[in-house]
């Protein structure tokens, strides 16, 4: 994750204007419209990209290291699609602020379409549309390079009804997953898992100080009916569950350079709330029963500011409990039940919104059958903020 932060807000631009991008100011990106301010965000973003074993694309993808050993090394690559661009809209509404937000990326397909990232509307502690869900890491963010960053350590995004009073927040959320397509997941049902229920969410978030900290929880009504369609085994019929999940993260300025943070996630059909989840968060059995898979995750990053930048360094891990399943036979000996990560990177600004960072990442995934395998890679990139 680039940028776990909310960008920079700035102003619409004529066609003339966006052309003079790279020497304006972020303020200059900034309009008002009578009592309404409209602003234009984003980044432009170069990453070049050095692969010393398998090739994981444009982003990690951690389900192309691969477990042989076998296929060529040593891949290059170079693309600009994690740019992105986005218009916010403020505008004084009962006493109160109705911000709304739209912002694109080009990750579609793991690079080159156009990608919905967010699109919602905020008004006096209710927020409709797709943002960050609400049980997912954000204090525990890692600032990497790479947008696929640590294993268990960020968030993504879900289409919610939300509201937040105070330090806590409880929200709605499509359980069928939205943004990319990930949170929640599907139950591993042939096609017949439903969606009957959106998915409850509780956050308790506040700070003390300089120590930030979040606990929050997920609730799930999974379940599957296969009538009147063509599935697999004749005995599954229909059956449904209750899924969790329960977060804790915090991040703590321990000197006015170095910031420590962490999390730890674990739930029992809780699918990709938990950040790459290699797991389903359920799947049926041979006698047409759906159990639920648990999995946990957790890991640490630290920064220091050193110069003009920082230096981080991170550790994620997430597994999946399919122990049950491949023993009888519910999952492939090929499926993924841990992930693990390992990133160093430099960060830095030399000038005004441009910025530059080198990263080193180190990869590795484990199967059912106890295969496992590892790859490494360096990113470095040049990112101009508007």
């Amino acid at each position: 994750m680039t940028c776990p932060h909310p960008l920079k807000q700035a102003t619409l631009l004529s066609g003339g204007a966006l052309a003079l991008l790279v020497t304006a100011s972020s303020s200059a990106l900034e309009r008002e419209v009578g009592n309404t301010t409209i602003g234009l965000e984003g980044y432009l973003k170069l990453d070049v990209i050095r692969d010393l074993d398998a090739d994981l694309g444009n982003t990690i993808d951690r389900e192309s290291i691969r477990v042989d050993d076998e296929g060529e090394d040593g891949h290059t690559r170079i693309h600009g699609y994690e740019s992105r661009f986005g218009v916010s809209i403020s505008t004084p509404l009962a006493d109160s602020e109705l911000e709304t937000m739209i912002e694109a990326d080009f990750l579609h397909g793991r690079g080159g379409g156009l990608r919905l990232r967010h699109l919602y509307g905020e008004w006096n502690g209710i927020l409709i549309g797709q943002t960050w869900s609400n049980f997912g890491n954000n204090l525990s963010a890692f600032p990497s390079i790479d947008i696929n960053a640590l294993p268990s350590q960020d968030n993504d995004r879900q289409l919610q009804l939300r509201y937040t009073t105070g330090p806590f927040s409880a929200s709605l959320e499509d359980a069928r997953g939205t943004g990319n397509g990930q949170v929640g997941g599907d139950i591993a049902a042939d096609g017949a898992d439903r969606r009957r229920y959106p998915d409850l969410t509780l956050r308790y978030e506040t700070d003390d100080g300089d120590f930030n900290y979040a606990l929050a929880g997920v609730l799930r009504y999974l379940e599957y009916d296969s009538a009147g369609m063509d599935v697999e085994n004749a005995a599954w019929s229909d059956d449904s569950t209750i899924g969790w999940g329960v977060t804790f993260e915090a991040s703590k300025s321990l000197t006015e350079r170095v910031t420590l943070r962490g999390s730890v996630t674990h739930g029992d059909g809780v699918g990709s709330y938990l950040y790459l989840n290699p797991a389903d968060p359920g799947y049926v059995d041979d006698q047409g029963r759906l159990r639920t898979i648990r999995a946990t995750g957790g890991g640490a990053s630290l920064s220091v500011e050193v110069g003009p930048g920082d230096v981080s360094f991170g550790y994620g891990i997430v597994r999946a409990d399919l122990d049950r399943a491949y023993a009888n036979g519910d999952v492939e000996a090929s499926d993924s039940d841990e992930y693990q990560s390992v990133f160093l990177n430099y960060i830095w600004s030399s000038r005004g919104n441009l910025s530059y960072g080198l990263e080193a990442g180190y990869h590795a995934r484990s199967q059912v059958d106890g295969q496992d395998g590892s790859a490494a890679r360096l990113q470095g990139m040049v990112k101009y903020d508007f």
